[in-house]
């Protein structure tokens, strides 16, 4: 569920940043400790905003991702977060930990930690990085991953992969 997928630790590390702004898509208000648990704790802050569900195609969707600049992604054990691939699909720059197993050697941002106390600064400490990473490298790099996953992340690649592993069993 969304604890699972942490984030309780990302909601964490941006009450601590009032000057950032999180916005989460999603269904937390199914899941019933959660949403007490979110309300409760986000009732009084301006920077952190819940949309709900939508789906990647919808126009809300679609307008926030094109306002975003980053995916917080602190997941306990996703892989491969169809999420984040949809979300770098939008050209969002991933500040993501290895449990949402999706390869990017190459990426700066990534959280780390043993416990949670630990994950929450090393988003911190990242959101930082990344507000004060020159604008055009982070413009290059989000059109890098957009083209890269756009192009690798399509129905037809699935399918040919999913029919290699099917095949060695």
């Amino acid at each position: 569920g969304p604890f699972h997928k942490g984030i309780d630790i990302v909601v964490e590390a941006f009450l601590k940043m009032p000057n950032m702004e999180l916005h989460i898509f999603g269904n937390i208000e199914l899941n019933v400790k959660l949403w007490q648990w979110f309300n409760l704790i986000t009732h009084n802050s301006k920077n952190i905003v819940y949309h709900g569900w939508a789906t990647p195609e919808s126009k809300k969707f679609e307008e926030y991702a094109q306002l975003c600049d980053a995916i917080v992604f602190a997941s306990s054990s996703e892989g491969g977060a169809g999420s984040v691939i949809q979300c770098l699909q939008f050209g969002l720059i991933p500040i993501l930990n290895e449990a949402t197993a999706i390869d990017l050697r190459d990426n700066e941002f990534k959280i780390v930690g043993n416990t949670p106390e630990e994950e929450i600064e090393s988003i911190i400490e990242n959101v930082i990085r990344f507000n004060k990473t020159d604008n055009e490298k982070l413009q290059n790099y989000s059109n890098t991953l957009k083209k890269h996953f756009i192009k690798t992340n399509t129905l037809a690649n699935y399918s040919i992969s999913l029919k290699q592993v099917i095949g060695t069993i």
